[in-house]
């Protein structure tokens, strides 16, 4: 079965608009614009608009799955892969600036369940710059014949499967190799 979905977050964030739901002319205009190339028997869109941490937006259509005709709603996965990147490094950057992480922290200080074996830190710049040596979950996934875009994972998943691990590609801060 295939599954073919693009999804669209926009986060609107700042003072004046923490509490401020949209106009209807903004609704309006985000319903027009999701909708405008898609025909009930599409691949769909999800849009959603955060504001001041609450969902002020929610606007679905077109298919989530072309073989069954399954419809995009609230329900729906989305397999984001490496969009949540540059979000994720955001936000460590924030903790960082804000004091309550450092780019030298182990990470084993907030997942101690991983690699228990491994003398060297592992610390959050490694993972960052992808040279922490662990091995990539979807190469994991792979080796034990699972194809991560067929089925539903996630965090909790790729945890379990890390926790397992016991060694790792090479020495953290020693090499560079793209991970997820």
């Amino acid at each position: 079965m295939k599954t073919f979905a693009t999804a669209i977050l926009f986060f609107l964030a700042g003072g004046t608009l923490a509490a401020q739901p949209l106009t209807d002319t903004q609704r309006q205009t985000l319903d027009s614009m999701a909708s405008r190339y898609l025909a009930d028997d599409t691949p769909g869109v999800a849009l959603g608009v955060v504001r001041g941490g609450e969902v002020v937006y929610e606007f679905y259509a077109g298919l989530a799955d072309l073989d069954t005709g399954r419809a995009i709603g609230p329900e729906t996965h989305f397999n984001a892969a490496s969009n949540g990147k540059q979000f994720t490094a955001l936000c460590i950057l924030e903790l960082i600036e804000s004091g309550r992480l450092g780019l030298q922290d182990d990470i084993r200080t907030f997942l101690p369940e991983l690699y228990p074996a491994v003398a060297e830190p592992i610390t959050i710049r490694h993972l960052l710059t992808h040279t922490s040596g662990i091995r990539d979950v979807y190469d994991l996934w792979s080796l034990q014949g699972i194809t991560w875009w067929k089925v539903e994972l996630d965090n909790a998943d790729a945890r379990q499967l890390l926790a397992r691990q016991r060694d790792l590609n090479f020495a953290p801060g020693t090499d560079y190799r793209y991970s997820n």
